[in-house]
């Protein structure tokens, strides 16, 4: 591995300092005049949030040229708490320079900050929103009426506004707004219907596919972007499982015990940005978010991702994911940030400790539920070779911490490996090891072990200095040794 393209996630930034400022009514109509009308369309589509707003709106703008309202500036007065971050993610997309120099900020920072060519990559805007917007820049004239012309076929009636409609980002506001297909808050939706036509466009990018499928959500709520063959579920517990006729149903040998896990959630925390803070942006961290999202999504969980979180919003979204817990059997938290001894740091550049986050998931109601908390980040500043045995302390033996398993990617004191290309070592090697346990019907904690195992042999270079890294586990699952 190069060691120019190793860091660790304990170094700080100097690069970026985005201070935000007061975007008003008056520069927003300003921004409208100077836009042009499907770059107002465009701004509409990426910033929705209700889809049937969403295609009034852009309707308005398209055949009301010459009106002289504000159609775009009342729209994004409509939007939730935090729209001009939106609003400039969706300007960095569309690659609008000179409005967003205009608004005072320079256009090289916030295309740094917001990433907007990595397609899979959002930080604001809905994430199968902007697959689908970047689907509508890919596709030419031929290709679109091709689209078009299937869904007519398939029984999508043409109304008197989307009958000359060139632009196909209206449609599709369209087709959501009817339910033909649905987009969520949460970055996922159900477009199989859109699925199914675009497989038979001629030379249709798999890439994108690929991206827009994986955001697929079926009607029963299962990932549809794997075969069912594949969603393996495996048990969490020391004991060594065998597959009975039902896929979902592992039998312990040791036992005649059943452990059934029905539904699992995995929430992934992603903190990448740190404005204003002396820690660097960690862009290297959404190839582990994607990865992450790919492995839970193959075992039929589902995934929910959150970006640059501050240490409050953290416990209050997990709070409110345990309190809405209903017949799920696993909740798993990963957690990928920078990190000080014991604790993680926010976008905000505070501190959120281990046992908060423990004690946030270990409470009575999820008390008979597995819980997972993975972290990926650095637990000090020692960087070096480390010795191969582990000691840990567990945490309190009371009822509520029983089914509890914390996993972090390396020992107290110490730096994690994050690669700038291919993300961390620890998540990329851990996801790899439950695929391959799957395959094998691995417990969940001798994948962990393994995950140690291939760790404890990885080398590479950060700062001139030769390094390894060592994961540390703490499990009060039952059985465990």
């Amino acid at each position: 591995m190069c060691a120019m393209n190793l860091t660790t996630d304990a170094q700080v930034d100097n690069l970026l300092r985005i201070k935000l400022k007061n975007i008003d009514k008056d520069m927003l109509k300003h921004m409208e005049n100077d836009l042009e009308m499907y770059e107002k369309v465009s701004l509409t589509f990426l910033l929705a949030e209700d889809m049937a707003e969403a295609y009034t709106t852009a309707c308005k703008i398209c055949n009301d040229i010459n009106s002289g309202k504000y159609y775009l500036c009342e729209f994004i007065e409509t939007l939730s708490k935090g729209w001009s971050i939106k609003l400039l993610e969706a300007l960095c997309i569309i690659k609008t320079k000179h409005i967003i120099e205009r608004l005072g900020y320079s256009y090289a920072e916030l295309e740094k900050y917001f990433s907007p060519d990595i397609e899979y990559y959002t930080h604001r805007i809905n994430k199968l929103i902007k697959l689908l917007f970047i689907l509508c820049e890919y596709l030419n004239e031929k290709q679109t009426e091709l689209l078009l012309r299937y869904m007519k076929e398939d029984g999508i009636h043409m109304t008197d506004e989307l009958k000359d409609m060139q632009l196909l980002e209206v449609h599709i506001l369209y087709w959501a707004k009817s339910g033909y297909i649905s987009i969520s808050s949460d970055g996922t939706g159900n477009v199989q219907n859109l699925k199914k036509h675009l497989k038979r466009l001629p030379t249709m990018n798999l890439s994108l596919y690929e991206e827009i499928d994986k955001l697929n959500i079926s009607d029963t709520g299962e990932a549809s972007c794997y075969d069912n063959a594949l969603c393996k579920v495996f048990d969490l517990s020391e004991n060594k499982v065998k597959k009975t006729a039902d896929t979902n149903i592992i039998q312990t040998t040791e036992t005649t015990a059943v452990n059934i896990i029905k539904k699992g959630i995995c929430v992934i925390i992603n903190e990448i940005h740190f404005p204003n803070t002396q820690y660097e942006t960690r862009l290297s961290s959404i190839h582990d978010e994607k990865r992450l999202k790919e492995t839970f999504m193959l075992f039929g969980f589902q995934v929910l991702v959150f970006n640059d979180l501050s240490e409050k919003t953290i416990i209050q979204r997990l709070q409110n994911i345990t309190n809405n817990i209903t017949d799920e059997s696993c909740v798993i938290v990963c957690i990928l940030s920078h990190g000080v001894e014991g604790a993680i740091v926010t976008t905000n550049g505070k501190i959120l400790t281990l046992k908060e986050l423990e004690m946030t998931l270990c409470c009575e109601k999820l008390k008979y539920i597995k819980k997972i908390l993975i972290v990926q980040a650095c637990q000090g500043k020692t960087i070096g070779r480390v010795k191969d045995t582990l000691t840990t302390d567990g945490p309190e033996n009371v009822v509520v911490y029983g089914e509890f398993f914390l996993f972090t990617s390396t020992m107290p004191g110490f730096v994690s490996v994050r690669d700038k290309q291919k993300g961390s070592w620890f998540i990329q090697v851990l996801c790899d090891t439950l695929i391959e346990g799957a395959e094998s019907n691995e417990t969940f904690c001798n994948c962990a072990m393994k995950t140690t195992n291939k760790l404890s042999e990885m080398r590479g270079i950060v700062n001139g200095v030769e390094t390894t890294q060592i994961p540390q586990n703490t499990s009060l699952f039952p059985n465990f040794q």
